[in-house]
């Protein structure tokens, strides 16, 4: 019994810190993340419509979110008429740099 409350104080004491600094990069990491997808967006042209009028790159909405540490997840949702496709990038966050790993259409309705 003493074997296993010693093995899961040293897992803890290793956890939690690391989990720490992850969750502290990827706050601080948000901001760098719109950054690139808004400029990725821009690079390739992105633009949507509504039943009203055309949508420009710069009016597609772009929020982020920590969804674990050293994880930032990236949403924007491109306007289609009556329909929209929801799209998602995840970042890695490590101190030397971030790193877009994957991009997702969520929703394409």
């Amino acid at each position: 019994m003493a074997m296993v409350r010693k093995v899961l104080a040293g897992t803890l004491i290793f956890v939690l810190p690391v989990a720490s600094v992850g969750y502290g990069l990827a706050f601080q990491a948000k901001k760098d993340c719109l950054t690139d997808t808004s400029r990725d967006l821009v690079a390739r042209h992105v633009k949507g419509f509504t039943m009203e009028k055309a949508v420009d790159t710069a009016d597609i909405p772009i929020t982020s979110r920590v969804a674990w540490p050293f994880v930032v997840d990236v949403y924007y949702s491109v306007p289609w008429g009556m329909h929209a496709a929801m799209s998602r990038n995840r970042y890695t966050v490590f101190p030397w740099g971030s790193k877009k790993v994957s991009h997702k259409v969520e929703y394409s309705l």
